[in-house]
């Protein structure tokens, strides 16, 4: 009596009714009714509702697991169509339809895409049949049989224990183009369904176990006692179903890239120590945290003092002969020298040195022979104004000139280098003229 009077009011109010299979519920009866739609040479006639063709179908269905079920279709309606295109005004054709397929339906509802028990769930469906077609013959073609593919999708609303409501639409391909009475080569005719139906599942309630154990995300966890309940696929959990964390740094192992960090230790979201300065050197062992953006480091992420004067060889004028911090490394006889040196000045946009730069090279040439275990090092930067790679090359040749002029004077070309690196490592600011200034620039070291 309880199931009937669901039955009724299912009808009544819905219309149409469609089973929720489960493995209790394995077979499923269904009864449709709905429209055909024909798209083809006269037209496309797919959610127009012009030419209204009614059908009526059954269905047998099984299920298989959470994501499928299997079954059998066939409906039987009318099939009429008038045409809505130019070049064919005022054709028509008139007749019935029967079709019979075999579906694979995947169900959204399945515990990894949606809940088992949710009451509203989406499904895809394919399968694979027959159509063949009924009429007179100057108004159908009835010969031969179509090979159809039907695919599609569906909307289901769980009504009670052993109904359902659901909405579904197919696309049906088929493989012949004569039943219009049209033929275009190359364009086979389709036709479209929507199905409204109901279907009585045969079997028992699901069982309490199952809605009591579900495990939603597949850790082992059940979700009554599962803490992270929406943890990945695969990712080992502890006992309370969230994802471990060896090292306790609050980056799951499965995300952590630093998956040994010690204990305490600060860290970024892939669980890598933070390294403040960016020298390559994590804060908690870095005895220098703020060193420059780019500077070479030791392995206590302090700045690389190659002569060991105290002065590190980014700011070393002589990077590799001690000399006093106050001469910034360098030795008393060529502090002198580099300061001198650095002012050294440049025709416009060229690399040709100005007369008044001669004395300050001279005096270098000196230098340099008095003291030959000295090499030097010439670089030459431009601001950021105009092109990189002419930027480039005229670094690179005031550098040379700098170069040429001191061995003109005697020293040996062997003891000088020369490097450009155009606007790439700016002292100040390219966006004022000061700054752009202070860019234009050749810097010397001393080397042993």
């Amino acid at each position: 009596m309880k199931l009937r009077n669901c039955f009724m009011a299912v009808l009544i109010v819905f219309s149409s009714v469609l089973a929720a299979q489960t493995e209790n519920s394995r077979f499923s009866i269904g009864l449709y009714g709905g429209l055909n739609e024909y798209n083809g040479d006269l037209g496309n006639g797919l959610f127009k509702f012009k030419d209204i063709n009614p059908l009526g179908g059954l269905s047998l269905s099984t299920y298989v697991s959470p994501s499928f079920n299997v079954g059998v279709q066939g409906t039987f309606g009318k099939y009429s169509f008038t045409s809505t295109n130019d070049a064919y005004p005022g054709a028509e054709f008139l007749g019935n339809k029967y079709d019979a397929s075999m579906y694979l339906e995947y169900k959204l509802n399945n515990g990894y895409i949606f809940s088992k028990n949710a009451k509203l769930s989406p499904f895809l469906t394919a399968g694979i049949g027959f159509a063949g077609y009924m009429g007179d013959a100057d108004k159908i073609q009835t010969f031969p049989l179509d090979l159809i593919v039907p695919v599609g999708a569906g909307l289901k609303y769980q009504f009670c224990d052993n109904f359902a409501i659901q909405y579904k639409y197919l696309y049906n391909f088929t493989n012949h183009d004569e039943h219009d009475l049209i033929r275009l080569t190359g364009k086979n005719d389709a036709y479209g369904q929507h199905l409204l139906g109901f279907v009585i599942s045969l079997g028992g309630k699901k069982a309490v176990v199952e809605e009591v154990e579900a495990d939603s995300d597949g850790d082992g966890v059940v979700d009554s006692k599962d803490l992270c309940p929406d943890t990945p696929r695969g990712v080992t959990v502890d006992e309370y179903g969230c994802p471990i964390d060896s090292d306790g740094d609050g980056v799951a192992d499965y995300l952590d890239k630093c998956p040994n960090t010690p204990k305490g230790v600060k860290v970024d979201a892939n669980g890598c120590p933070i390294d403040s300065d960016g020298d390559g050197v994590a804060d908690y062992l870095d005895k220098c945290p703020n060193t420059p953006k780019g500077v070479k480091v030791d392995a206590d992420g302090c700045p690389i003092d190659t002569d060991g004067d105290g002065v590190p060889d980014y700011l070393d004028k002589c990077p590799t002969i001690p000399g006093p911090k106050d001469n910034n490394g360098c030795p008393i006889e060529v502090k002198e020298m580099i300061e001198e040196l650095e002012g050294v000045q440049f025709e416009f946009d060229s690399s040709v040195i100005t007369p008044e730069s001669y004395p300050a090279l001279d005096a270098a040439a000196n230098t340099l022979k008095e003291n030959p275990e000295y090499r030097l090092d010439i670089a030459g930067h431009t601001d950021s104004t105009g092109d990189d790679t002419y930027n480039q090359g005229l670094s690179e040749r005031r550098a040379a000139s700098v170069a040429k002029y001191l061995v003109e004077k005697g020293v040996d070309e062997s003891r000088l280098t020369t490097t450009g690196y155009g606007e790439t490592q700016p002292i100040a600011d390219n966006d004022t003229a000061e700054g752009r200034a202070k860019n234009r620039r050749v810097e010397f070291k001393v080397l042993n």
